[in-house]
């Protein structure tokens, strides 16, 4: 696909008599076969300290995976996907997008550019946004950014989780990812209304009570956060897509009225009514346990079946009680993930320990 970099819509510049250096020529004549699509790649060891010529080039996405922890100033009004790949990013230099829509900082440790937040928001059209690496929980200014309906943020690396509060403003948002970032409930995401799309892996120990309310939701993500309970996800009607994966999850029932799951990977959890799902009309696409590393509990014992069975009914009602969620955790945390992870499921202890529970909260589980 041939380039189209003409003087035209440059001669309006009179301030520069000379538009086109013979550098900038060079870059363009390297460069102007390697487009596909408006997609430009730029990758490589070398640092590539200009990128002057990027302004005659006529594309839509322009991806950077250079040895550079410094972009240069990069000019353009056509580019609408910005993709920097570089590792350890210092300083974005002035950027004139003016027509930028996404910007993707995914594959960067941003460990030293606590600024980049007030560079990022001189893109008022930017509608996605994706980041890895963050250094800041205050994302206060991305409020600024009002055509903002997809944000990602990966791997937050503070001590302290991102300021959630900030994000349950951004009301246009329709997907949201917030992994690895230290969020212990989604309580805050209740006042998005509009999320199609949330993603929560690895936050341990997240709670997805208010999951519920957002059902609008068609994908979920919430693998390896120790989560037990699913009941929540009951009215997620429009639910196509769910990864629970490497959780503690034992009662998967729950999902059986989601119709419109399509797509399910439950693995790597300790699920013992695995045969109540086989009714949902979409069982065939279903991941349910790992070929050969399953961690589903096997019980060969059938009043074990009904003993274990007849104990997570009691758990579900012990869960509606908040009274009692500090005694459940301790259950789960050194019962089930402990035994489970170490493929040493102790029936018996499990069972004794619920049993002191259930006595000690007067829970009927008839």
């Amino acid at each position: 696909m041939g380039q189209q970099f003409g003087q035209p819509s440059y001669e309006k510049d009179k301030d520069k008599k000379s538009t086109i250096s013979q550098y900038n020529m060079t870059m363009i004549n390297k460069y102007q076969n390697q487009i596909r699509e408006g997609m430009l790649i730029i990758g490589g060891e070398q640092e590539l300290k200009n990128l002057d010529f990027i302004r005659f080039l006529n594309i839509n996405t322009l991806v950077l995976s250079n040895q550079n922890n410094i972009i240069p100033k990069l000019q353009s009004q056509t580019i609408k996907q910005l993709r920097i790949n570089t590792y350890d990013i210092i300083s974005l230099k002035v950027f004139q997008l003016d027509n930028l829509e996404v910007l993707a900082l995914q594959s960067n440790d941003i460990n030293k550019s606590k600024t980049l937040v007030l560079k990022i928001i001189q893109f008022q059209k930017l509608k996605e946004l994706y980041l890895c690496g963050w250094v800041t929980t205050d994302i206060s200014p991305l409020l600024q950014l009002g055509c903002l309906t997809k944000l990602g943020i990966n791997s937050c690396q503070q001590s302290q989780m991102i300021d959630i509060c900030t994000v349950s403003q951004m009301t246009c948002l329709t997907a949201l990812t917030l992994k690895d970032c230290k969020v212990s409930s989604t309580e805050a995401l209740r006042q998005l209304a509009s999320l199609e799309e949330l993603s929560l892996d690895l936050n341990y120990g997240i709670d997805i009570t208010a999951i519920q309310y957002l059902t609008k939701l068609t994908r979920l993500f919430a693998s390896h956060c120790k989560l037990l309970n699913i009941d929540v996800l009951r009215p997620l009607s429009k639910l196509k897509e769910l990864n629970i994966q490497g959780n503690i999850i034992i009662y998967i029932q729950p999902l059986i009225q989601l119709n419109n799951l399509s797509k399910l990977d439950a693995r790597y959890n300790s699920i013992i009514d695995a045969e109540t799902i086989q009714q949902h009309p979409n069982y065939h696409n279903f991941l349910l346990a790992a070929q050969n590393q399953s961690t589903q509990v096997e019980l060969k014992d059938a009043s074990m079946m009904r003993s274990i069975n007849s104990l997570v009914n009691s758990l579900k009602k012990i869960q509606k009680q908040s009274s009692n969620q500090k005694a459940l955790n301790h259950i789960l945390r050194y019962q089930i993930t402990e035994s489970v992870q170490k493929s040493n499921y102790n029936h018996s202890r499990f069972i004794a320990s619920v049993a002191v529970l259930l006595q000690m909260v007067n829970i009927d589980d008839q």
